[in-house]
């Protein structure tokens, strides 16, 4: 090892001798000492011993470049983003420097693009707007950042959203790897948007979540049934025979609500085809159920249901329907028509058949009850003032005798101006008329009339002689 200040001094033979030695011992060995030499010159060597550092004195004489390990390794300065520490002799703002400890970045015009650190890598750590692409076999833009709008693109260079995916079949896929063919995808096809869910080649399960997994609001089961509110679907309605494809569960509670500037509400859509098309249905044909149902501890029963029917045949906008009503009668668990309104607007109580064009129809009895009404003594029918009402009684074949009782008001004071009892009976089919004066040989008879004051009352009887016919049609008319 040796240093040299490279100055020959004046001497004998003996001593230039040595002092030649000595500088030409500092020239073959890089200036090599433990300290930096006492004298320095530009662009002089010195291998520093202690670090096995070998150095180049810069070109002002006031410092020293690393140049590598004395052991071989290549060393350079740390530089900075604008002068890297090894960049290119024509283009000395682009290369590698040292940003900090542990840490490598790389620079082009003087500008970070990539830095890799102990933990991560970043591209463009600086915020510069620098795009990033990468490019795949066929795809130029197989993976693109669009740093001026902050968006990331995949197959297209103009992400309209956060992540766009561009292409002639997009889908998006996650996969399990946990559970073989176990795929969630999205997919994209000519403006339809498809989710599909696979679970080990067979239907998978579409639900959707809240607060981390931990609340489930609804799902698309394996089965393609719509659950809001549960993630098991039940399968017990009708005493166990059904299951239905959309079941809510929770505090029992929905609305529909059209919040629109017209004069038109909410509608409730329950339709039928006989077809996924357009096939026309056929009489009787039910288009919708609404039932109620009750859980006896294993099973959903009905309670009552409305229900909607074709009430004849079917046209080109022409479709006759009618609704039922029915209730479930205590021990039984099914549900009986109690009511229906037919095609005709008539209503039927108590039966599902008509022989006569009667608006209301009843079989059975029917009470009407004052319930303390202060304006009635009696169970009353109102009939406004000065109008002209026919009653028509519809009675079943083999009735005896009905009776009548017409009456005014108690509190208006009103009389019944005038009364026209006119009887209509089937025989044999034919239909006949008799008046009240006429008394005689018909099936009907008016037995017996009473008037007092507002008050008239008519009682018909059964003529004995004419049994088993179809029956027969009182009318009185008030006027």
């Amino acid at each position: 090892m040796a240093t040299h200040d490279y100055v020959i001094a004046n001497g004998t033979g003996a001593a230039v001798r040595s002092d030649l030695n000595q500088a030409l011992a500092a020239i073959v060995s890089n200036n090599s000492s433990a300290t930096e030499p006492t004298t320095t010159y530009p662009y002089m060597w010195w291998a520093h011993t202690t670090t096995g550092q070998l150095k180049l004195r810069n070109a002002d004489d006031d410092g020293w470049v690393t140049i590598q390990e004395l052991a071989g390794t290549m060393l350079m300065e740390d530089g900075t983003v604008g002068a890297p520490g090894l960049a290119f002799a024509s283009d000395l703002d682009t290369g590698f420097f040292r940003p900090a400890a542990n840490q490598l970045g790389i620079a082009t015009n003087g500008v970070e693009r990539v830095e890799f650190g102990t933990s991560e890598v970043v591209f463009n750590d600086g915020g510069a707007d620098v795009d990033f692409r990468i490019e795949g076999d066929t795809n130029a833009n197989l993976f693109f950042v669009d740093a001026s709008t902050d968006r990331v693109g995949i197959g297209t260079t103009s992400p309209a959203t956060l992540l766009d995916i561009s292409s002639s079949n997009p889908i998006f896929s996650v996969t399990d790897s946990d559970t073989a063919n176990t795929i969630f995808r999205i997919r994209n096809a000519g403006g339809t948007a498809f989710i599909d869910s696979k679970a080990n080649n067979s239907n998978g399960v579409i639900a959707f979540t809240r607060n981390g997994e931990t609340l489930e609001s609804a799902r698309f089961d394996t089965s393609g049934r719509l659950l809001v509110g549960t993630s098991s679907a039940r399968a017990n309605f009708n005493t166990g025979g059904n299951t239905a494809e959309f079941q809510v569960e929770g505090p029992g509670k929905g609305s529909f609500m059209r919040n629109w500037d017209d004069q038109f509400g909410a509608d409730l859509f329950l339709t039928k085809s006989r077809s996924t098309g357009n096939t026309t249905v056929n009489s009787s044909d039910i288009i919708g159920n609404i039932a109620f149902q009750g859980n006896d501890g294993t099973h959903f029963v009905p309670t009552a249901i409305i229900s909607c029917q074709v009430d004849g045949i079917p046209g080109s906008n022409d479709m006759p329907g009618r609704l039922s009503f029915a209730t479930t009668p205590s021990g039984s668990s099914a549900a009986l028509e109690r009511a229906r309104i037919d095609s005709s607007g008539r209503l039927l109580v108590g039966t599902s058949t008509t022989a006569l064009d009667a608006t209301l129809q009843v079989n059975g009895t029917i009470a009407w009850a004052d319930n303390n009404n202060t304006n009635y003594t009696q169970p009353t029918i109102g009939i406004a003032n000065n109008a002209t009402t026919t009653f028509n009684v519809v009675l079943p074949e083999g009735a005896s005798a009905f009776q009548i009782t017409l009456a005014a008001s108690a509190n208006g004071g009103d009389r019944i101006g005038g009364v026209t009892a006119i009887l209509y009976g089937y025989n044999d089919g034919v239909i006949r008329r008799r008046t009240l004066q006429t008394l005689n040989s018909f099936e009907w008879s008016f037995t017996s009339t009473s008037i007092s004051g507002a008050t008239v009352t008519i009682t018909v009887r059964n003529s004995s002689g004419y049994t088993g016919h179809t029956g027969g049609v009182s009318i009185i008319r008030l006027r």
